[in-house]
């Protein structure tokens, strides 16, 4: 790795390194137009910018899509057990009805939550991957 102090005197050098040491905690300073420092590139930086004073107020965001509903009778019985099954087996548990009431919750709630498994649309699966899906 070629030395980048190269060609400056070591006085130099180490006056450098021991601004940086007394200035450790403190905002870095730009190089001035008179400063001998190699490679240093003068940009000019402008300190009136805020980034928490942008006016964000005008963002409105899109309307979200609307929620698809099941058209096929199988789907809707299974979204039925799946929301309605816990809701029996907490009546049955609350006004202690008899036990194969909170049975059939159950049964209910688990039967629903495996038809929507079995009947997931994996059609996301087939081909080649888009990439991210955002």
């Amino acid at each position: 790795m070629p030395d980048d102090n190269e060609g400056l005197p070591q006085e130099k050098v180490d006056a450098e390194w021991q601004g940086i040491i007394a200035s450790f905690g403190e905002a870095p300073r730009m190089p001035a137009a008179n400063d001998d420092v190699p490679g240093a590139k003068l940009t000019p930086a402008s300190s009136d910018w805020d980034p928490l004073a942008e006016d964000t107020s005008t963002f409105e965001p899109p309307e979200p899509p609307p929620i698809p509903r099941p058209h096929h009778a199988v789907d809707r019985f299974a979204w039925a057990g799946v929301l309605g099954g816990p809701i029996v087996v907490l009546i049955a548990f609350f006004f202690t009805l008899p036990s194969w009431i909170a049975g059939l919750g159950a049964l209910a709630f688990a039967g629903g939550f495996a038809t929507l498994i079995a009947r997931k649309n994996d059609d996301d699966r087939d081909g080649p991957p888009d990439g991210a899906v955002v």
